[in-house]
Formats: structure tokens, C-alpha cells, sequence
């Protein structure tokens, strides 16, 4: 009911922020997007640009609903919304005006549905897939191949690996944001040797990512870099984060954080 009222009465409204409304339903988005409305009626909220339903109780039906009925919709959170799945990725990568797409926590998003988006994903200027369990390598296959304008990523706890970073950063020449979490390199269970040789080996695969960066857009680059716990405590840690300061310092970089490494968060601020 207070969708609909929504829906008839503000006519010119922009930005719809409905943040953990649990009591929201498909039929409820169905009409805020205007699909159930006969010819005689006024538009409603077609001219919405940014839409929340982060923690909505909402499926695939709603993205369709979305899709059909919002037109000029830029920017959509869909973060922690468990009830969306890789089919309404297809509705999505339908919406030419979506630049904006936010999937964090989305438990049942999978390479399938970033497949499915990158079909038709050109338009997508922002992306954020953080802490979807089911994305890997081959999700960053497919937006490295059809999300040629991408301007930022966010992959932070992804299950992905050196050769699929790799190839995006090889290949999104556009990207100037990239939220990578660390922690699925592990390092665990090789030795006091191993462990070493594996340290210096993501010290140079870091390097690579940050140069990657800076050759491309010294200016409006901005890095992120998450949880990087095999390096907290040790000599490298404070080897790659020099090099990190060091790059910023001397490209002019606009922001390089480095969230939950500890000391180290200071020490390149």
C-alpha cells in the first residue's frame, strides 16, 4: 500500500532509499515500477535514479519488475538482498541506463549471473560483488571481456585467484577503483620456507596490480586494499606497504587505503 501511494503520488521523486523494509514484497516493487498500472494512469516513478533495497525480502520477479518499469533507473542496491539469483541478472543487464549495481553478500550470485550481466555490460560504470561466495576467476573472465567501461570493482572475500586478477586489470583499461581483499591468498601449511617464498611472491603480484594502476590513471587512481593478514607482523608487510606510500607520493594518487592491517593502516596514511 505504501509503494502504490509512492508510486502515484511522487511523480518526480529521484532517489528512494528503502533500506531493510522486510515487509516489502514483489508486488509491492511491481508497483513503485508501475507494471500492474493501466494506460490512463499518470507515470509514476519512472524518472527514479537510485533505488536501495539492501536487505529487502525480494526476488528475481522484482528485478524484472524493475527492469520493465523503471527506465532511467542509474544506481540499484541490492546488497545483502538472499532471495535475487543469477535469472534476474538476465533483467538487469537489460537496463542500458544502470550504471550502478551493487550485489554485496548476494548469497546465490554466482559467475552465471555476471555472465549473464556482462552480456549486455557495457553500461555498467560500478560494481560491487563483495562477499559473493559463488564468484571466482570466471566472473572476472566475463567482466574483463563485456564490462569495457567499468570504472570500479569490488571483490573483497571472492574466491579468486592471481590469474584471474591478472587478466581484469590486464584488460579493463577504464578501471580506476579496485577493492581487492587479500585473505583468500593463503599461505598456511607450507613451511617457514614456503611461507616466505609465498610472501615475496604476492609482494610482486601487489607490485604488478599497483603499477598496473598507475601507468594507467596516476591521477584519479584509487586502491584499496583489504585484510592483507599474511602479511601482518613481518618484514614484507612493511616492504610492500612502503611501495605502496612510495607510488602515491610520487604519482599524486587521490586515495590508497588499507583497511584491517593493523598498524600499517597509519603507516602509509
Amino acid at each position: 500500500m505504501g509503494l502504490m501511494v509512492i508510486e502515484e503520488n511522487l511523480h518526480k521523486l529521484k532517489h528512494l532509499n528503502l533500506r531493510s523494509c522486510r515487509l516489502i514484497s514483489d508486488d509491492g516493487i511491481g508497483c513503485l515500477a508501475g507494471v500492474f498500472k493501466t494506460t490512463c494512469r499518470p507515470p509514476g516513478t519512472r524518472d527514479l535514479k537510485s533505488l536501495i533495497l539492501q536487505d529487502c525480502q525480494i526476488s528475481d520477479a522484482s528485478l524484472n519488475s524493475i527492469a520493465k518499469g523503471l527506465p532511467n533507473l542509474e544506481s540499484l542496491n541490492l546488497s545483502f538482498c538472499c532471495g535475487i539469483s543469477d535469472t534476474g541478472m538476465v533483467s538487469l543487464s537489460n537496463m542500458s541506463s544502470l550504471k550502478d549495481l551493487n550485489l554485496r553478500s548476494c548469497d546465490h550470485i554466482s559467475d552465471l549471473g555476471i555472465a549473464h550481466l556482462a552480456e549486455k555490460g557495457a553500461h555498467f560504470k560500478v560494481l560491487d560483488v563483495s562477499f559473493c561466495d559463488r564468484i571466482g576467476d570466471g566472473a572476472l573472465g566475463h567482466i574483463a571481456q563485456g564490462m569495457d567501461f567499468l570504472d570500479s570493482l569490488s571483490l573483497s572475500s571472492c574466491h579468486i585467484t592471481d590469474e584471474g586478477l591478472e587478466r581484469l586489470v590486464r584488460n579493463l583499461k577504464g578501471l580506476t577503483t579496485l577493492n581487492i581483499d587479500l585473505i583468500t591468498w593463503e599461505c598456511e601449511g607450507k613451511g617457514e620456507e614456503g611461507l616466505e617464498e609465498e610472501k615475496c611472491v604476492r609482494f610482486s603480484f601487489l607490485t604488478y596490480v599497483v603499477m598496473s594502476f598507475v601507468e594507467r590513471d596516476p591521477v584519479s587512481t584509487s586502491l584499496c586494499i583489504c585484510s592483507i593478514r599474511w602479511l601482518r607482523d613481518s618484514d614484507v608487510a612493511f616492504a610492500v606497504l612502503y611501495k605502496v606510500k612510495e607510488l602515491m607520493l610520487v604519482n599524486g594518487w587521490r586515495s590508497v587505503s588499507c583497511n584491517y592491517c593493523g598498524q600499517f593502516e597509519i603507516f602509509i596514511r
